[in-house]
């Protein structure tokens, strides 16, 4: 008897345990709100809250947009520090929305024209509904190509995840 109460207790506390790491890693995974992975550091997956994003240096971009009236505030960070905290060595960055839309931008772009992964807009968080939690911005006013489909195309929002190709 009392051997089965030690299995059944020590079953009893593996299955709670297990649903609470269970419970803590969802919750741990509910708070990244972006993974980089593919052709970065040593092949390492890096994911990100928004709190680690906010720790970064941070770059401001007043444009137009096709998507918004007038000229919008947008904060975030630059793509191409993001690029070089990861290690990326790839050729282009596949960028994946919540809703599976998908865009390969090149990582020369990000250096050349000074994108931002941008987590707020008009000093407000960008939430799911207003393109967030992060939405590739361009300067679109600062260069006339950059004002074009090609473009607009590449500024992917609700962005969860970036693979280095």
């Amino acid at each position: 008897m009392f051997q089965r109460r030690q299995v059944l207790a020590g079953f009893t506390a593996t299955l709670f345990g297990l649903r609470f790491a269970a419970a803590d890693a969802s919750n741990e995974a509910r708070e990244w709100i972006l993974s980089v992975n593919g052709k970065t550091s040593n092949g390492e997956t890096f994911r990100f809250t928004r709190d680690d994003l906010l720790k970064l240096s941070a770059k401001r971009i007043s444009t137009h947009t096709p998507w918004h009236d007038g000229v919008v505030a947008f904060d975030g960070v630059p793509a191409r520090d993001l690029m070089t905290l990861v290690g990326a060595t790839g050729e282009n960055a596949r960028i994946f929305g919540l809703d599976d839309y998908q865009v390969d931008v090149p990582l020369t772009d990000f250096a050349r024209y000074g994108a931002i992964f941008a987590y707020a807009m008009n000093d407000r968080a960008l939430t799911v509904e207003e393109k967030g939690p992060l939405f590739l911005v361009y300067p679109y006013d600062s260069e006339p190509q950059l004002a074009s489909e090609t473009y607009y195309a590449r500024s992917i929002w609700q962005i969860a995840r970036i693979t280095i190709l």
